[in-house]
């Protein structure tokens, strides 16, 4: 695949290069035990292709963060076609959440979506995440709340999701998890 330009005129990874970020930032955060099992996604937007709608990576269903690969991940629309020669399936609920947020905010090329037991211990407080420290004070005003429906397995929920991120990077999903979003992988881990 060709190198595609961005905007800014500074050359962007091929997708072979974006597979590899992307498996090793699955197997980092397994070692990172900031995996649910097979629960947790992070897709990264790959180059638009010529006259081809918006497509992404993600990890194939029933593989645990260990088991990712380059050459196994998925390559998806937003709508839900699979475009390349994967025979895998995708879990919904990740399609769910991340086809939605694809798909309205263009500045989001990877998002992260997870589990942690932190991250889940905040989800359930009722005041979500304090503001009292360092850390959680970088993150003013870019916080937003969605409420829990369930498992997110239904497209009548996208544009709740969407919604409720508004221009918000970090959503916490309320006792469910966290979800990041950035303009690239790095920014987002």
């Amino acid at each position: 695949m060709p190198m595609s330009v961005h905007k800014k005129g500074i050359c962007m990874h091929t997708e072979l290069q974006y597979r590899q970020d992307l498996a090793a930032c699955y197997r980092l955060f397994d070692w990172l035990g900031w995996t649910e099992l097979i629960f947790n996604h992070i897709t990264l937007r790959v180059p638009q292709r010529e006259n081809q709608p918006a497509e992404y990576l993600i990890n194939p269903f029933g593989l645990h963060y260990s088991e990712v690969t380059a050459s196994n991940l998925v390559r998806i629309t937003v709508d839900g076609t699979v475009t390349d020669d994967s025979q895998s399936l995708v879990n919904q609920a990740g399609f769910v959440i991340h086809s939605a947020i694809h798909a309205s905010r263009p500045d989001a090329h990877c998002i992260i979506h997870v589990h942690t037991t932190a991250g889940c211990a905040i989800s359930c407080k009722e005041e979500g995440l304090r503001h009292d420290n360092f850390y959680s004070a970088m993150l003013y005003g870019d916080i937003a709340y969605h409420d829990y429906e369930g498992v997110t397995t239904s497209l009548d929920e996208q544009p709740r999701l969407v919604a409720s991120l508004g221009s918000c990077n970090h959503l916490i999903l309320r006792n469910h998890g966290l979800l990041v979003v950035a303009e690239d992988l790095p920014t987002a881990f």
